[in-house]
């Protein structure tokens, strides 16, 4: 797959969230709990206020909630 298709696909099938004082809030409450750092714990709490599964292989959420590891 060209990576022309690639960002087409991701554009696609995503949506976009505003940061706003909820979104900022819940971030800064899960880095305060987990001690994930500011962007981590905004996009955590941005796939937990949209109740979405976040999908990473990133070892800092390995731990949380809601979080699918990948390889």
């Amino acid at each position: 797959m060209h990576w022309n298709d690639r960002i087409k696909f991701i554009m696609e099938s995503s949506i976009i969230v505003e940061m706003d004082d909820t979104l900022a809030l819940a971030a800064a409450d899960f880095r305060t709990k987990s001690g994930l750092h500011s962007m981590d714990a905004i996009i955590y709490a941005t796939a937990s206020l949209t109740k979405s599964k976040l999908i990473t292989k990133d070892t800092h959420f390995k731990t949380l909630k809601n979080v699918i590891m990948l390889d």
